[in-house]
C-alpha cells in the first residue's frame, strides 16, 4: 500500500511539472529588470546576509539576492503569494540564459530531475533565510536531521 502511494505522489508531481512547464511564460529581461532594481535598493540583502550566510560546507549554488528577485518575480505573477515551485520555475527556466548567468543561477536540465535539483536549492536557501527572520517557526521537525540527531542518546565522557 506504502509502494502505491509513493508512486501515486510521484506521478502527482510529475503531472504537475508537466502542467508547469505547459503554461511556462518567458520572462524577457526587461520584466525581470524592476524587480533587480527593487532587492538592489533595500536593505535586505545586507540585512539577512550574515545570518543566512555559511563559512563551513559547500558553497551555495544560489545567493541570497537571487533568491529574493525570484521571490519578488513569483509574489508579482501571484498577486502576492509565495509559491517556491514557482520561484524555482523562474529561476531555473523562465529567465533568459544572459539573465540567468548575469544573476548566477546554474544551469539545470528541463525535466523532472533537474527540477527537483532547483527546487531543492531554492528550497534550502528560503528555509535559511525563515530561519534568520523568524527562528521560532524554524525549529526542527520530528524528521528532520537536526530532531533525529538530538534526540540520540549523548555520549558520557
Amino acid at each position: 500500500m506504502g509502494a502505491d502511494t509513493s508512486a501515486g505522489t510521484v506521478k502527482d508531481r510529475h503531472e504537475r511539472l508537466l502542467a508547469m512547464r505547459a503554461e511556462r511564460k518567458l520572462l524577457n529581461d526587461e520584466e525581470v529588470e524592476p524587480a533587480i532594481e527593487d532587492v538592489d535598493n533595500s536593505s535586505l540583502v545586507a540585512l539577512l546576509q550574515e545570518f543566512v550566510h555559511l563559512d563551513r560546507g559547500r558553497p551555495r549554488k544560489l545567493t541570497l539576492r537571487t533568491l529574493l528577485i525570484g521571490l519578488y518575480l513569483s509574489t508579482q505573477i501571484t498577486g502576492g503569494k509565495v509559491v517556491l515551485e514557482l520561484v524555482t520555475d523562474i529561476l531555473f527556466f523562465r529567465l533568459s540564459p544572459q539573465m540567468r548567468q548575469r544573476l548566477t543561477v546554474p544551469d539545470y536540465p528541463d525535466h523532472d530531475q533537474g527540477f527537483e535539483a532547483g527546487y531543492a536549492v531554492v528550497r534550502r536557501l528560503f528555509h535559511a533565510m525563515r530561519a534568520a527572520v523568524d527562528p521560532l517557526h524554524s525549529q526542527p521537525t520530528s524528521d528532520s536531521p537536526e530532531k533525529r540527531h538530538s534526540a540520540l542518546p549523548q555520549r558520557r565522557t
